[in-house]
């Protein structure tokens, strides 16, 4: 998952150069500095970045409280910053507050808003979060148990290539009707039809 993490915001620096040179080019230093383990600079390049409202930065700053690499470990700071990131739609920042509300760190636990920031984030088609909103429906964290729909989110993430869907998935899949498991299957095609990008 880490790995994951990093590989993507290496991508969406990557790309964002050629939109924001001079603010690029720190997040881009900040990045190469974390993946170096050089947190400190990546904090001391990202933070004012983060301060002018960009959702990278906010985000990577939100990673670096929740793991507590390079500061302190604060959930109640990586909640701020994931916050602020998450409020400009940035679905991974969406999906790390869902996670932080699932387990009550630096938030107090509400299954509910969990469920409704896995949302947000699941129907931009950010895999790891369609998992997490699947497993609330596995578990009725937040929203009814309902084994369909979580079937339906594990279906939508391994046709994205979530390489983790497939086992949550089969976890299930033994606990319900062929015709539910054909129903989660329909409404996961008509998902991916009707957000196909």
């Amino acid at each position: 998952m880490v790995a994951m993490a990093r590989f993507l915001t290496a991508v969406i620096v990557a790309a964002s150069i050629f939109i924001f040179p001079a603010s690029a080019q720190n997040l881009n230093r900040g990045f190469l500095a974390y993946s170096q383990g050089d947190f400190a600079t990546a904090l001391r390049e990202w933070l004012p970045l983060a301060k002018r409202g960009s959702t990278l930065a906010q985000y990577n700053l939100g990673r670096l409280y929740f793991s507590g690499e390079g500061v302190d470990q604060d959930y109640g700071e990586a909640n701020k910053w994931f916050t602020r990131a998450a409020a400009q739609g940035y679905p991974p920042a969406q999906n790390s507050l869902g996670i932080l509300y699932n387990k009550g760190l630096g938030v107090r636990l509400d299954h509910t808003k969990a469920t409704n920031w896995f949302r947000h984030s699941a129907e931009q088609g950010y895999t790891p979060a369609q998992i997490s909103l699947g497993l609330q429906y596995t578990d009725g964290l937040g929203v009814a148990k309902d084994f369909t729909e979580a079937v339906k989110w594990f279906n939508v993430a391994a046709d994205l290539g979530e390489a983790a869907a497939p086992s949550h998935r089969d976890a299930i899949t033994g606990l319900m009707t062929p015709e539910e498991i054909a129903k989660a299957r329909e409404m996961a095609n008509l998902w991916l039809l009707k957000n196909r990008r």
